[in-house]
């Protein structure tokens, strides 16, 4: 079938291999900071609270998209859409679409991660509001923004389809967002890429200190003890026998709000 347009002038260049390389790259990469940040919580500092469960559902989502650009290289991701035929284009903004709605989730489980470690260290109340406000509004705008991505078209599958009958709420950001990304989409794609990246390692980063101490006193033949567990030189978790345990500082004065116990945010064994 003739199309509507000119052939591209660079030709049928195919980034695929170069989109499958980095993919497993940096998303292998990803996944050891947050294997290394849970073997740290789980074996070294044996707390582990609801900012763990969260980035572990954001490296769940981030493989799972993953194997989704697998299949839409497959399917002609990274080859200007000139030379993809229309089952090809059809089937590569299909997994496209749901590839979406992953990258919602696991940007959303991220951010909240984040939200929860910072609940986790000693702060005042004027502090503690707002973040536990974050969290409610990430899962509540997630949820409205998964739903009108799901919404946009009756069918749903009108939304890669185009000779589907039925009807789209607009023909604007949501559905040329699919569209973008079948040739002029790679550079998109790979700020996205990273972006979801950076953002998980960024969130594992302070839990590995602890982890860090502990293989360094392995290494020169140190005694690792309790105190080596601090985040930093000032904060660290304090086992208490309870069901949930807190943060404690020694350099929180007592005028701070958080220094009654009953006021600090906690965290479950």
């Amino acid at each position: 079938m003739e199309k509507p347009y000119p052939p591209p002038a660079e030709g049928n260049v195919n980034l695929g291999p170069a989109m499958l390389a980095t993919t497993a790259v940096i998303v292998g990469l990803t996944t050891i900071v947050v294997a290394l940040r849970l073997a740290v919580r789980i074996w070294i500092t044996k707390i582990f609270w609801w900012d763990d469960w969260t980035i572990l559902f954001a490296i769940l989502g981030n493989i799972i998209g993953a194997g989704l650009d697998f299949v839409e290289i497959h399917y002609g991701f990274g080859r200007p859409q000139y030379y993809l035929t229309e089952w090809q284009l059809i089937e590569f903004k299909k997994y496209t679409y749901g590839e979406w709605i992953q990258t919602f989730f696991t940007l959303m489980w991220t951010k909240v991660s984040i939200c929860l470690f910072l609940l986790r260290i000693p702060v005042t109340k004027r502090l503690i509001r707002p973040l536990q406000a974050s969290v409610v509004f990430l899962l509540v705008s997630n949820v409205v923004l998964t739903i009108i991505w799901i919404a946009q078209c009756k069918p749903v599958d009108r939304a890669w389809n185009e000779h589907k009958k039925g009807s789209c709420l607009s023909k604007g950001e949501l559905q040329r967002v699919i569209m973008a990304q079948a040739n002029g989409g790679t550079t998109n794609w790979f700020w996205r890429t990273f972006e979801v990246q950076i953002g998980i390692i960024a969130a594992c980063t302070p839990a590995l200190r602890p982890g860090y101490k502990w293989l360094r006193h392995k290494i020169t033949g140190e005694k690792f003890s309790q105190e080596d567990t601090r985040l930093t030189e000032q904060v660290h978790l304090q086992p208490v026998r309870t069901p949930k345990p807190l943060y404690k500082s020694k350099h929180i004065s007592s005028d701070d709000e958080s220094t009654n116990p009953s006021d600090a945010p906690y965290a479950s064994v």
